[in-house]
């Protein structure tokens, strides 16, 4: 499992994310890059990108990015299937 965003902005009645959590946090691209290669080093062959609102990635990054985007950065790492 590899966090790529933390925290929510949504405030949906029945949830406490936003409240523990804290607002949506996007991490880099490159500190998510480096992890992937890490656990590929250690290998792993699979990654699931994990996020409360994954969507939501890039949105409070400047200038802001793309989920998508960062799916075909991650995708390019070698030794991942």
């Amino acid at each position: 499992w590899v966090n790529v965003i933390y925290g929510c902005n949504e405030r949906c009645t029945y949830c406490i994310v936003p409240t523990t959590r804290g607002v949506e946090q996007s991490r880099p691209v490159e500190s998510i890059v480096q992890e992937v290669k890490e656990l590929v080093a250690q290998g792993y062959k699979e990654v699931t990108l994990l996020g409360q609102n994954i969507d939501a990635y890039g949105r409070d990054m400047i200038p802001k990015r793309k989920f998508s985007d960062l799916l075909r950065t991650v995708g390019e790492v070698p030794g991942l299937k």
